[in-house]
């Protein structure tokens, strides 16, 4: 794919994110850098971000199966749960960025272009929604993070346990928008 179509796949899903309802506000989990977004929360070889791992009234958990080392595409879904004591409104992307790590470190995470569209978000306290979401069990490194998508061919991670973790962006019509991630999840690759 051209780097012209990426930037305007992208101008497109920002553009979606931003004419939409309005958030109501809420303590969540954010990054410790101002600016970051859930594109650019973990990097390959880093460690995880401080947010990640913890809950806070919103909330992002990734549900996936232990899988096989072989498998290309693991897939689960992750949960947004309003775990606050007032509605909150607005939209996000489809899917959320999911992350593999083992140790604190950062060996996967969502890349390359995203599907343009949003998912609309009215949840009630309590109520939860759910997205699909998938990873690869490779490992990136960082010269991956220069590019504009992953090299071919990554290599495979080892047999063993690992942590999968999410994020997504909570986008208000007043341009407001809140970073969400939540607890890891443990999982045993094969």
């Amino acid at each position: 794919m051209s780097a012209a179509r990426r930037v305007l796949i992208a101008v497109v899903l920002v553009a979606a994110l931003s004419g939409c309802t309005s958030a109501t506000p809420a303590p969540t989990n954010t990054a410790s850098t101002p600016g970051t977004t859930a594109a650019t929360l973990n990097r390959c070889a880093e460690r995880l971000a401080p947010s990640v791992g913890r809950t806070a009234p919103l909330e992002l958990t990734a549900s996936f199966d232990d899988a096989f080392q072989s498998d290309s595409t693991i897939n689960g879904t992750v949960v947004l749960t309003n775990r606050t004591s007032s509605r909150v409104t607005g939209t996000t992307a489809a899917t959320p960025i999911v992350t593999l790590s083992r140790n604190g470190r950062v060996l996967w995470h969502t890349n390359g272009a995203m599907i343009a569209m949003a998912a609309e978000v009215d949840l009630a306290p309590g109520a939860s929604m759910t997205y699909p979401a998938s990873f690869s069990p490779m490992e990136c490194a960082a010269q991956d993070d220069a590019d504009n998508s992953f090299r071919e061919n990554l290599p495979r991670v080892p047999v063993g346990r690992y942590d999968v973790s999410a994020a997504i962006d909570l986008t208000g019509t007043d341009g407001t928008s809140t970073l969400i991630t939540g607890p890891l999840t443990r999982i045993r690759i094969r």
